[in-house]
């Protein structure tokens, strides 16, 4: 029996090690496409979104970083120091990405936001149409 779930452990720590690899791979995929996109657009939402993506990948090679320390069996000791390791950069990420959007809403506005119009959106053709 302990032998079953020891090969159970395995490979689930095996699959959340590929999961995180696809996550990672994904992100970064997402994040040159927003931001690439985002510069010939002139959309500062794509250029946030890819920003945004960038942060996850940060926090997606924490926790990838946390999974390869602790093995699929670590010791209580193992299992502490890369849990909280692993926890205190993905709050980091999160700190930064809080940073990012006060930055970006700030009333000084920062120079991505010069790009954006103030100008109403206008009508083309009669009023009721």
């Amino acid at each position: 029996m302990g032998a079953m779930a020891s090969d159970r452990q395995k490979a689930l720590h095996r699959s959340g090690i590929r999961l995180e690899d696809f996550t990672i791979t994904w992100n970064v995929v997402e994040a040159f496409v927003a931001v690439g996109a985002g510069l010939l657009a002139g959309s500062v939402a794509l250029v946030g979104f890819g920003v945004d993506s960038g942060i996850e990948v940060i926090s997606a090679v924490a926790l990838l970083w946390r999974l390869l320390k602790a093995a699929p069996e670590p010791s209580a000791e193992e299992h502490g120091a890369a849990e909280k390791r692993a926890l205190y950069l993905v709050a980091a990420t999160f700190f930064s990405l809080s940073a990012y959007g006060w930055v970006r809403e700030s009333p000084s506005g920062p120079a991505i936001k010069t790009t954006t119009t103030s100008r109403p959106f206008r009508r083309r053709g009669p009023a009721g149409a």
